[in-house]
């Protein structure tokens, strides 16, 4: 070996037990991480899922009222409606108008679920709102006219006059129970279904 030349030689040295374990530590925080977001984004997309939904649904109670399509007996063109009832929160009835006839329920997305529908002003300001968390609250009819496809809106109540005076229905669907996540739709008399 020539003097003034420093060799390095490689040694084979394996893993501090410390090192191992700083290692499996991280890797163990990461995972947490990654599982607890998942909840959070499966929650997310049951929230989203169920608004577009709804969304859908008022969309094809209109086309068909647009479409003049005939009720399933072969009578209509006819009127088509949406109902959603506040004692199954989770369930939408599609009917017929001509003979008030069910022609479909459609289940949401759970956990996820409709928690108030509101009746808004024109200048946006929530006038009067339903809770769909209790039994007492009655059903929400969104009626479309044939050929038209424009909206109008009853409440089963007759007491309560929420729908018919509004200029929108906003429906506010959360993730869960206690959850600040939520989604809105609304949908105004022109027969516009936006979800928010």
């Amino acid at each position: 070996m020539k003097k003034g030349f420093t060799t390095f030689m490689r040694t084979e040295r394996g893993f501090t037990l410390i090192e191992l374990l700083v290692v499996i530590s991280i890797i163990a925080i990461i995972a947490v991480t990654v599982i607890v977001n998942f909840g959070s984004f499966d929650e997310d997309a049951n929230l989203k899922n169920m608004a577009f939904d709804i969304q859908s649904y008022l969309r094809l109670a209109q086309a068909n009222a647009q479409a003049g399509v005939k009720c399933a007996d072969g009578t209509g063109g006819a009127g088509w409606s949406i109902i959603i009832d506040g004692r199954d929160e989770n369930s939408i009835h599609l009917r017929c108008a001509e003979k008030e006839a069910e022609e479909g329920t459609f289940s949401v997305n759970q956990p996820a679920y409709i928690s108030f529908i509101n009746g808004v002003s024109s200048t946006g300001r929530v006038k009067c709102n339903s809770s769909f968390t209790t039994s007492a609250v009655s059903a929400i009819t969104f009626k479309f006219v044939y050929l038209t496809g424009a909206v109008s809106f009853e409440d089963a109540d007759s007491a309560n006059d929420c729908a018919e005076n509004s200029s929108n229905i906003a429906i506010t669907l959360h993730k869960r129970e206690g959850s600040g996540d939520f989604k809105t739709v609304t949908i105004n008399p022109g027969g516009a279904v936006d979800v928010e």
